[in-house]
């Protein structure tokens, strides 16, 4: 009989779940604050990532939580979007969850708001979990 036993190594990162499927974003300010409704699962703690594809001029962008059955900014200090690019944005949200005693995955979604100069639309793709190394937008 012959046994053979093969060792792999493997880091705790290499095998957290995650979501960084890109989805749509559109937000159209014809309004100060848009809400996207579309919600996608959050995974882990990782940053949101954006890639920002049309640019309306300087808006603030904020990630929501499904967090003890009710939505919730999870948003870690202002978020403003510079310009077009891939970016990075700091949140609670699994934090949050995990805190109100939920297990597994949640689920996030954005908003946007824009102060003044209303009118333009913003979009691009994001995903609730991130992957790469990109600038964040509310350092």
């Amino acid at each position: 009989m012959v046994v053979s036993m093969l060792s792999v190594s493997v880091s705790a990162a290499e095998i957290q779940p995650f979501n960084n499927v890109d989805q749509e974003y559109k937000f159209t300010f014809f309004t100060p604050w848009q809400d996207d409704l579309r919600q996608y699962k959050k995974e882990n703690t990782t940053s949101v990532y954006i890639n920002s594809k049309v640019f309306p001029g300087s808006y603030y962008i904020y990630t929501n939580g499904l967090v003890g059955g009710k939505w919730k900014d999870c948003t870690q200090r202002d978020a403003v979007v510079p310009g077009t690019g891939e970016y990075l944005i700091y949140n609670t949200i699994m934090e949050d969850y995990r805190a109100n005693g939920g297990t597994g995955y949640t689920y996030a979604r954005l908003g946007a708001f824009k102060a003044t100069l209303l009118g333009g639309t913003a979009s691009g793709v994001w995903s609730p979990d991130s992957v790469g190394s990109y600038p964040h937008i509310n350092p």
